[in-house]
């Protein structure tokens, strides 16, 4: 372990420009909170948070804002929807920006938020005769004491389950010149081997080149690991998927086409090669991928059978030999074109992609899979369109498979005025409408044989006081996991925030979902659960450099005509950032106590930049989360966190190869950055942008 934080000292990792809200800030800080608070709202999964760090790819190049399209404006994941349509809208009747500045007279800016999201935008193409090299270099290690049981011997004769040793690496590296960029990312799991047992490095490396020109007619080439992502995920989409806004009722997707990947997740990507040609309005897409996956696998019991595919596995660890040998045991193809359309207010756009497996997916196995393409090949056709107005804003997609089965989702958005916007939107999904490489809103990660219908409001009745409400209802005319019959469902959530001043607001949440599954008691009989949970947060700066933030959280999980379980959580955070000396620091302490797992309780806790930590709390116990930040120079930054937790009613963690033979678990993070820019000038000299 020692040679491990000795290595990473040499490390550095990258950070993204930077913005002052009470104080110096930056702007990848400022995504990655408003992603933990959407991971904490439920509006997107832990899982999918883990591409966390395609925000910043997105943030750290500035866009033209008299230029950029509104798919380029919807790619900034830190842009409302009323924040769009208002540049667009300004655009429309003032010509163009004159100075960035001009954002604060916006609709849906202010002073504030137009200084901090300013550094997102740039006015006119980036000055070529003063060419920058810029590189980043990102390196983290992670360990938790005490060790699991997986990394013990069971007994003299028996090794460990676990081959590796007990820490998580993570080094990324990135490096841009005029308009060409390359990274490269290597992550191993705690427990999984380096250099050995078949893995060449470490267990997850990607790599990719790419050429990105806005101006020119081959617009963009990636060579390497991407990510595509289309309309509203029908047809095809990878990666980061948000399903609302942290701050809006809509549910339209904001996609990025293809995008080089710095992501780290082993299941979510394309290898290969993509291409995008600009004749505008007219803009094409053209993309090869070839992968290597883990699957379960049943092999052929004869000549006559064939092997097939139960279970595409997206958990990416291979600790043990079991794991290692499901490791890329089968290949994947996927190959496809996206053209759009896009003038004035309207986009239309069109693809087609195909899917290919090295074996087909699986037989019926159970009669929830009824209608599981049986097939080592799926072809997609979707469609998509959006129009939008100062009023309304329409969106949708409609896809096609080569199953013979639809899918469909439609949406609008209207302001009625500055004040009260509303969302309907409805999705319709045919039993045989199958994902692999799509991620549609829906309730279940196979949405075959969903409807649903999502309605949401949001007003300002006044100035110091914001609401939301959302519900969605959804219905599946077909059998899923672990529910054999017909299941329903809805999900309701109410927001109101109160701006008591400059300094100090109160926001209250309740979250309600009723849904059908298995009876505990028998799990053939049919039984509906509802849970709620309501939190009260209240967030006050005492001055410039300080934040607290105050929350507690219940909830209550009921089988009904069963038992009903409660959980309760109270924690405080408090933040601390200095300018001068730059340095900061989070602490939060937390009690939870809750019934049983059922009642369990969601928070996220201060992490470091380009991770994201979602602990769930059950049992009874205490938490200390403590995270310290110091920047010794301008393009150097270090954070180290520590996360303890100990229960007071248990005294093992967990079970399995997972066991922890206490009742206290403590996780550690090392993460540092470095950030050089070098000015090229024309007598080719090389100097710091610092020196500059």
């Amino acid at each position: 372990m020692r040679r491990i934080i000795a290595v990473l000292s040499l490390l550095t990792i990258v950070t993204v420009g930077s913005a002052q809200e009470r104080g110096s800030d930056n702007i990848i800080d400022m995504a990655h909170e408003m992603i933990t608070d959407m991971v904490s709202d439920g509006i997107i999964s832990d899982e999918a948070s883990a591409d966390v760090a395609e925000i910043a790819n997105i943030l750290s190049n500035p866009v033209d804002i008299n230029n950029a399209t509104p798919e380029e404006l919807n790619a900034m994941l830190v842009l409302t929807e009323k924040q769009i349509n208002g540049i667009l809208n300004y655009r429309k009747f003032n010509k163009e920006f004159k100075v960035i500045q001009e954002l604060a007279f916006v609709d849906g800016f202010d002073f504030t938020t137009a200084y901090i999201l300013s550094k997102l935008f740039r006015i006119g193409y980036v000055d070529t005769s003063r060419r920058i090299l810029k590189n980043e270099f990102v390196g983290r290690v992670q360990f938790s004491v005490p060790k699991q049981r997986g990394y013990f011997p069971k007994n003299d004769s028996t090794p460990p389950a676990f081959i590796g040793k007990p820490f998580k690496l993570l080094i990324r590296n990135k490096a841009e010149y005029k308009h060409w960029r390359v990274g490269f990312t290597a992550e191993k799991d705690a427990g999984e081997p380096m250099f050995s047992n078949g893995i060449t490095l470490t267990d997850f490396t990607s790599a990719f080149v790419e050429y990105n020109n806005p101006t020119a007619k081959l617009r963009q080439v990636v060579v390497g690991h991407y990510s595509a992502q289309y309309g509203e995920g029908l047809g095809l989409w990878t990666g980061f998927a948000p399903s609302t806004s942290s701050v809006e009722t809509s549910v339209s997707r904001r996609y990025t086409r293809l995008r080089s990947s710095m992501s780290a997740n082993e299941s979510d990507y394309l290898r290969g090669v993509g291409i995008s040609l600009n004749t505008k309005p007219i803009r094409t897409d053209i993309f090869f991928s070839h992968t290597d996956v883990d699957a379960s696998v049943v092999t052929a019991k004869d000549s006559l059978s064939t092997d097939y595919i139960t279970t595409i596995q997206n958990d990416g660890y291979h600790r043990t030999r079991s794991e290692l040998s499901g490791r890329h045991n089968i290949s994947q193809i996927l190959a496809g074109a996206y053209i759009d359309y896009s003038r004035n207010n309207i986009m239309i756009g069109v693809g087609s992609n195909y899917w290919h497996g090295s074996m087909p997916l699986g037989k019926k196995e159970a009669l929830y899979q009824l209608f599981r393409p049986q097939t080592d090949n799926i072809t997609t056709l979707h469609a998509n369109y959006r129009y939008y107005n100062h009023v309304v804003t329409l969106y949708g997609e409609v896809a096609w498979q080569s199953t013979n089965t639809f899918a469909g989702t439609h949406g609008v958005d209207i302001a009625l005025n500055n004040d009260i916007t509303f969302t309907i939107a409805m999705r319709k999904f045919g039993r045989r409408y199958y994902c692999i490489k799509q991620n549609p809103n829906s309730r279940a990660s196979q949405p075959g044989g969903e409807t649903g219908f999502t309605l949401g409001v949001s007003a300002n009745p006044f100035s110091y006081l914001s609401l939301l409400a959302n519900v969605d209802i959804y219905r599946n005319s077909w059998l899923a996991y672990q529910k054999p019959f017909p299941h329903a469902g809805y999900k309701t959530t109410l927001k109101a925030k109160h701006i008591i001043n400059n300094d100090n607001d109160l926001t209250l949440r309740l979250r309600f979902e009723e849904y059908d599954g298995a009876s505990k008691a028998d799990k053939t009989v049919q039984a509906t659960f509802r849970k709620t949970h309501v939190r009260l947060q209240w967030e006050c700066r005492p001055m410039t450099p300080l934040k607290l933030r105050t929350t507690l959280e219940k909830s209550r999980f009921t089988e009904i005509g069963g038992n009903t379980s409660e959980g309760f959580w109270i924690g405080q955070e408090i933040r601390l950032t200095l300018d001068n000396p730059r340095c900061g620091a989070a602490l939060l302490l937390a009690h939870f106590d809750t019934d049983d797992y059922d009642s369990r309780i969601y928070a996220t806790v201060p992490d470091v930049p380009y991770s994201m930590s979602l602990p769930t709390y059950n049992n009874r116990g205490l938490t200390v989360v403590g995270r310290l930040q110091w920047s010794p120079n301008r393009w150097l930054r270090l954070w180290t966190m520590v996360n303890h937790i100990r229960y007071s009613n248990i005294e093992q963690i967990s079970s399995g190869n997972n066991l922890i033979d206490a009742p206290h678990k403590t996780e550690i993070k090392i993460q540092m950055l470095l950030k050089p820019s070098y000015f090229f000038k024309s007598t080719h000299t090389m100097k710091k942008a610092e020196e500059i």
